[in-house]
C-alpha cells in the first residue's frame, strides 16, 4: 500500500463519526495526534494506536482478532478504553482518549479486512457476513461506527462544546428492487413453450404467455407484480414524503454469464416499465452484472446502455449477487460517473457491513484517497433472511430480525435501505408459501410509525 496520510485518513473517519450531527465548528475541538496541543481551548484528544503507522497499515498486524475490549459498551477494535481527564493551558479541560475510533472507524467504513483477506471469497468472490469481524466478535447488528459517533458527542459535551443529539428517526428510506427476472416468459421461445405445457395442464390458460409476452395482458406474467409494488411504495412516500422516501428499480443491461439471465432490457415490455416507473415517480439504476463483477471495465459500457435505454441520467448502481468484490469495482464506479452505490450488504447474514446505518463517501484504503461516491449501507435483503443457504428464518423471526435492524436505524438517525426483488413479492411466490409479500407489507405499516 501507498505511505498513507494519516491526518486525510484521519479526517474521512471522523466526517463519518459525525454523520452531519456534529456542526464543522466543534470539530475544532477534536485532536487525532499522540498529545495534548497547547491551544487553550477545550479539547477531546484522540491518541492513535499506531494503526495508521506505515510499519503496520495494511499488514496482518492490522487486523484485529476477537475477542475485543470495549468502550462504554462498545465494542472497541483499536486503542484501550482508557480515558484521562485533565486541564489544558487556560484552564479549559481536556479529555484524553485512549480508545482509538478514529481507527477502528476507519477500519469499518473502507471494508479493510475484505481488502487484506482477499483470499477469502464464496463461490461468487463474495466475502461473506460469517468471515467478517463483526459478525465473528458478535457485532454485525449494531452500527458502532454511529456509536463511536454518540461518544464523540458526549466527550464533547464534557468539556463544555454544546453538541446536540440527532433526533431518534430514520431520516431516509431507500425502497428498492433489482429486477433479475421481470418476466417469466422474456422471449417468444420461452412463451411459445410455455403455451405448449399450457395445452396439457392449463388449458383455460393456454395463450397467457403468448399475450403477456406481447404486452397484451398486462400483470398476467406471473413475475410482473409492479403494478403492486408501486402502489404500496407509494402508500410509505405518502404517509412520509417524497423527500424521505425513494423507491428505486435496478435493471441489469449486460452480462454474458449464466447467471446473469437473459438481455431483458431490448423487451418492449421492459420500455414500457421503464416508462410505467418513471411515472410513477420512482428511480432508475443499474443493476451492474454478474460478469461486470468479475470485470468492472464492463460497468461504463452497462451504464451507458441503461442510460440510453431509459432516456435519463443513470447515478445509481448495485452489483447483482451483491458481487462488489473489491476497491476496483468502486473505482470503475466513479470513473463511469455513478453518485451513489446500494450494494454494501452481506447476502448471507444482515446487518451494518460498513459499520454505519448511514451514506458515507468512499476512501479508498488502497490508493489512499477520498471518492465522489456514497455508499448507502443495505439494511435488509428478502432472501438473506429466508434462502435455504443464508438465514431460512421463518416469518416471525425474519419479522423480528427486521424491526431490530431498523430499531438500530432509527436510533442513530440513519437511513434504511431496503431490497425485496418483484420475484420474491408475487403472487405466484405467495402462493407458493413465500412469506416475503406479507413480510413487505408489515415492514413498511411498521415505517410508517417509526419515522
Amino acid at each position: 500500500m501507498k505511505t498513507l496520510d494519516q491526518q486525510q485518513a484521519a479526517a474521512h473517519a471522523l466526517e463519518a463519526l459525525c454523520g452531519g450531527a456534529v456542526a464543522s465548528e466543534a470539530l475544532v475541538h477534536v485532536v487525532y495526534g499522540p498529545g495534548a496541543s497547547a491551544r487553550p481551548m477545550p479539547e477531546v484528544v484522540i491518541v492513535p494506536s499506531g494503526f495508521f503507522a506505515d510499519e503496520m497499515y495494511g499488514t496482518p498486524a492490522s487486523l484485529p482478532a476477537p475477542p475485543l475490549g470495549q468502550i462504554e459498551g462498545t465494542p472497541l477494535l483499536f486503542g484501550s478504553p482508557r480515558v484521562e481527564r485533565l486541564t489544558g493551558p487556560g484552564g479549559f479541560p481536556r479529555l484524553i482518549v485512549h480508545a482509538d475510533i478514529v481507527a477502528s472507524a476507519f477500519f469499518l467504513l473502507t471494508r479493510f479486512e475484505e481488502v487484506l483477506r482477499r483470499e477469502v471469497r464464496d463461490e461468487h468472490g463474495r466475502f461473506t457476513g460469517r468471515e467478517s469481524l463483526p459478525f465473528r466478535a458478535g457485532f454485525l447488528h449494531r452500527p458502532i461506527v454511529d456509536e463511536y459517533g454518540a461518544l464523540l458527542r458526549q466527550w464533547l459535551r464534557e468539556v463544555g462544546v454544546e453538541m446536540a443529539e440527532p433526533p431518534a428517526e430514520i431520516r431516509k428510506v431507500y425502497l428498492t428492487h433489482d429486477l433479475d427476472e421481470p418476466w417469466a416468459w422474456p422471449n417468444f421461445r420461452m412463451a411459445v413453450k410455455s403455451t405448449l405445457r399450457n395445452f396439457r395442464r392449463r388449458p383455460a390458460a393456454l395463450l397467457e404467455p403468448l399475450f403477456s409476452h406481447w404486452g397484451w395482458t398486462e400483470g398476467r406474467d406471473p413475475n410482473d407484480c409492479f403494478s403492486w409494488i408501486l402502489a404500496q411504495d407509494a402508500t410509505l412516500r405518502d404517509a412520509l414524503g417524497a423527500r424521505r422516501v425513494e423507491p428505486v428499480f435496478f435493471f441489469r443491461a449486460g452480462g454474458d454469464d449464466p447467471k446473469d439471465g437473459y438481455d431483458y432490457l431490448r423487451n418492449r415490455r421492459t420500455k414500457n416499465l421503464i416508462r410505467k416507473i418513471r411515472d410513477a415517480g420512482a428511480g432508475i439504476g443499474l443493476h451492474s452484472s454478474y460478469s461486470a463483477g468479475i470485470d468492472p471495465g464492463r460497468i461504463a459500457a452497462e451504464k451507458a446502455r441503461l442510460s440510453e435505454v431509459s432516456g435519463c441520467p443513470c447515478r445509481f448502481n448495485r452489483h447483482h449477487f451483491l458481487a462488489a468484490r473489491e476497491p476496483e469495482d468502486l473505482n470503475a464506479l466513479e470513473t463511469a460517473g455513478f453518485t451513489d452505490d446500494f450494494t454494501m450488504g452481506y447476502a448471507d447474514r444482515p446487518g451494518f457491513r460498513l459499520g454505519t446505518s448511514r451514506a458515507v463517501r468512499w476512501f479508498d484504503p488502497v490508493a489512499l484517497r477520498p471518492s465522489n461516491v456514497t455508499l448507502h449501507p443495505l439494511t435488509i435483503m428478502e432472501c438473506t433472511l429466508d434462502g435455504e443457504k443464508y438465514m431460512h428464518l421463518d416469518f416471525e423471526e425474519a419479522r423480528a430480525a427486521c424491526f431490530a435492524l431498523l430499531g438500530e436505524v432509527r436510533k442513530h438517525n440513519g437511513e434504511a435501505v431496503l431490497l425485496w426483488h418483484n420475484t420474491a413479492l408475487s403472487e405466484q411466490a405467495a402462493a407458493s408459501g413465500s412469506y416475503q409479500r406479507r413480510l413487505y407489507l408489515e415492514v413498511l405499516d411498521h415505517l410508517k410509525g417509526a419515522l
